[in-house]
């Protein structure tokens, strides 16, 4: 039989010549060893062409190529060097290296082809020969486009003047002292930073010289040095155990923004050395970045995302001083009708002195002449009605779910703020219920608070000549601290200046003096007080506290006090405010005080300053009340 010839891409072939051909190859003499290429019975010396006859040995034109014997084979594609799982992390020479090892293998498969497995395992080496290439080719596209634009960098730089290289000077107990003209070359030229022309592409050397570490009492450290300073350093420290390292940087102007305390410090030379090389190079990044508008070249050093605080600190004061003077009384009716307490000049007639002569011009006829006597008749009866104070917040349920340490907040403020107005209110009805006067005492504030309310009580039970009462006092809101300011403006030890609250008490007959948290709702003096300067803006003048303050003298005891506690009160979600997606808070309290005892109220304005005057042998200073 002719030799079969071997071709080099059997893909040409039609089917039904590779079947001649691949029947041409296992037609030998039934030896699996024998190479490819051997004569075999039937064989022609090139394939049969489309409609000759099959050769002898070959299957008819349709039939299937008969299987090779597998026993003992091995797969083809075994033989192909396999690529790794990342081409990109190899390196060019790997790549290439393991490119001519698949394309070997190719080779060898395709002198030895017999099979549609050979056909296959042919294909897959061509593939991963192709893979390899492709990533070569990309990384050529690479370096290209890196060229390109460094090109393009060098191109925008050609203009500008080179930085000039900062230096370093080192000294120690070691080198020898430096002379004069050792140290102006190593400084270089300095002018003025003001005399430098901004705009000018030329640069000089660095003007700033920053100290690490230096045993000087004239410069601090890291601060700029001028040449005698640094001179004389180098001498102190020239038989110093100390060593002292100098780094000329850029100037402040330019290092605007860059941490320069980093090279202060009690570091090693070393390590001081290493902390201005990085501000050195942080300089230049950032210069590169500014010259070619990358903003990438100092990173933050600060990255997020932050860490979040959801709890919400608030300091709100719920108590209410004012209604926990008077006893209460359950307002289960909202108002009560009450009878008020009557004074001596309600029985005006009722009492008289009666003598002789009284009797002798007495006329049975004429009533007259009788001895007095005042006909009582039913009293009218007075009444009050309670008050209401409400409360309400309206939020989305999503709000809650999101964000609930804001509504516990807005919660406790809605908490405080509905104390302040009830205690309001209670201070305004105080005020209507009072008898009112003015008041300017001769001497400091703490003397003349004591002053007004000894005179007020000292009033007070003489008209209706009732068993003294004990009053209790209520101070605005400032008056207080302005006590505190009167004792300390004394001017001698001995006194508590903190309690000036129990330093009135100890000097007043009263049960207790308290400090309301509120004034009324309208028309108190001394409130409100300042607006609060704004937090970043510039200083203001602090204002002194007021000079006058509303002082009440109350006795809890006469008052008819009441109060239902909150109704109403819950969160609530009806059927209209699902459908919105809200949350409702809602609170309602009743209230009402009336003054049904016989003691007198008083409500005094004084006007009171915190200069410390006393009564004594010299004459106090004048209070200015203007």
């Amino acid at each position: 039989m002719a030799p079969i010839h071997s071709h080099d891409d059997l893909s040409d072939l039609s089917p039904r010549n590779l079947a001649i051909y691949l029947a041409g190859v296992r037609g030998g003499d039934g030896d699996d060893d024998a190479p490819a290429g051997d004569a075999a019975e039937g064989a022609t010396d090139a394939p049969a062409t489309e409609g000759d006859a099959p050769a002898e040995g070959a299957p008819a034109e349709g039939d299937a190529p008969a299987e090779a014997s597998t026993e003992g084979a091995t797969s083809p594609e075994a033989s192909i060097p396999a690529l790794p799982t990342d081409l990109t992390a190899e390196s060019p020479e790997d790549l290439q290296a393991l490119a001519h090892s698949i394309e070997e293998a190719r080779d060898a498969l395709r002198q030895t082809a017999r099979t549609q497995a050979d056909l296959d395992a042919i294909r897959e080496a061509t593939g991963r020969r192709n893979a390899i290439a492709a990533e070569l080719g990309r990384r050529i596209e690479e370096q290209r486009a890196v060229q390109d634009g460094l090109a393009a960098l060098a191109a925008d730089l050609e203009n500008e003047a080179p930085l000039p290289e900062p230096e370093m000077a080192l000294a120690s107990v070691t080198p020898a002292r430096p002379t004069s003209a050792q140290i102006a070359a190593a400084r270089g030229t300095q002018p003025a930073a003001a005399q430098q022309a901004s705009a000018a592409p030329a640069r000089t050397r660095p003007r700033a010289a920053l100290v690490a570490a230096l045993s000087t009492d004239r410069t601090a450290v890291g601060g700029e040095m001028a040449m005698e300073d640094l001179g004389e350093a180098l001498d102190r420290t020239n038989k110093s155990r100390q060593r002292t390292i100098v780094a000329s940087l850029q100037s402040y102007e330019e290092m605007a923004g860059f941490d320069r305390d980093a090279v202060i410090g009690r570091e090693s030379a070393e390590g001081n050395s290493a902390a201005m090389r990085q501000i050195r190079e942080d300089w230049y990044a950032a210069r590169s970045a500014a010259l070619t508008g990358d903003p990438t070249a100092r990173a933050a050093a600060i990255c997020e995302p932050l860490d979040i605080r959801r709890d919400i600190p608030d300091a709100f004061n719920t108590s209410e001083p004012v209604r926990d003077m008077f006893p209460s009384a359950p307002a289960t009716r909202l108002g009560f009708q009450y009878f008020r307490s009557v004074g001596l000049a309600d029985l005006n007639g009722a009492v008289a002195l009666w003598d002789e002569d009284d009797q002798a011009a007495v006329d049975p006829d004429d009533s007259s002449t009788w001895k007095p006597c005042l006909v009582v008749d039913c009293p009218s009866a007075e009444s009050i009605k309670a008050e209401a104070v409400t409360a309400c917040l309206l939020w989305d349920i999503t709000h809650e779910m999101s964000n609930p340490e804001n509504l516990a907040n807005l919660m406790n403020a809605l908490r405080a703020l509905r104390s302040r107005t009830k205690e309001g209110r209670i201070l305004q009805r105080i005020d209507a219920l009072s008898h009112r006067y003015t008041f300017e005492g001769e001497y400091g504030a703490v003397p003349t608070v004591i002053e007004a309310v000894n005179t007020a009580i000292a009033q007070a039970t003489y008209l209706n000549r009732e068993e003294e009462t004990t009053y209790d006092v209520i101070l605005p809101p400032g008056l207080v601290h302005l006590l505190r300011i009167d004792l300390a403006s004394r001017g001698f030890e001995g006194i508590n200046v903190t309690d000036a609250l129990a330093y009135v008490r100890d000097r007043v007959d009263v049960g207790n003096v308290v400090a309301s948290l509120d004034p009324s709702l309208g028309g108190e003096p001394s409130l409100p007080f300042q607006t609060l300067n704004p937090v970043g803006q510039a200083a203001v003048a602090l204002s002194p506290l007021s000079d006058t303050y509303r002082i009440r003298v109350i006795d809890p005891g006469a008052a008819l006090y009441s109060e239902t506690g909150q109704v109403n009160v819950g969160t609530t979600t009806d059927t209209a405010l699902l459908r919105q997606n809200r949350t409702q808070y809602f609170a309602e309290e009743f209230l009402f005080l009336a003054k049904q005892g016989p003691a007198p109220w008083f409500s005094i304005d004084v006007n009171v300053c915190g200069n410390g005057a006393r009564a004594g042998w010299i004459e106090p200073p004048a209070c200015d009340f203007s």
